[in-house]
């Protein structure tokens, strides 16, 4: 369906997974196209596509086994916080947003149309300073 955002979801809880399926499964604009629990679970998505990525423990080692599956697909991590020590090393890996689980279903779906589109998706506040840390290095 054209103008609709194709959204894998990766997880490393069974449970999360489901439920992330479920939620975004009715949201317009978005379809859910399946799930992996692993990396070498993620299939070859084309541009227009994101990946939901609700770990524990995300890093950049992560960002990159993705990357190598999917190097077209937009990566938007979920964050207990907008923590800088925590988003900084994800997009210098190559992830393409974050969103705080606190975050609105309607925030979270626009999310992951924005990096479906390649777009960087933080809220405003934290896109600046990110930026800015990102710039001094």
């Amino acid at each position: 369906m054209p103008g609709t955002t194709r959204v894998f979801i990766f997880s490393d809880s069974v449970l999360h997974a489901a439920a992330w399926q479920a939620l975004l499964h009715d949201q317009p604009q978005l379809t859910v196209v399946g799930r992996a629990h692993e990396p070498a679970g993620v299939p070859l998505l084309s541009s227009g596509s994101a990946i939901l990525v609700d770990v524990r423990h995300p890093g950049p080692d992560l960002v990159a086994a993705l990357r190598k599956s999917s190097p077209q697909a937009g990566l938007l991590f979920l964050l207990p916080a907008y923590d800088l020590s925590q988003i900084l090393p994800l997009l210098r890996a190559g992830a393409t947003g974050c969103i705080a689980h606190d975050a609105e279903v309607s925030d979270l779906a626009r999310a992951l149309i924005a990096v479906g589109r390649g777009e960087l998706a933080l809220p405003p506040a934290v896109a600046v300073q990110a930026l800015a840390a990102l710039a001094r290095g």
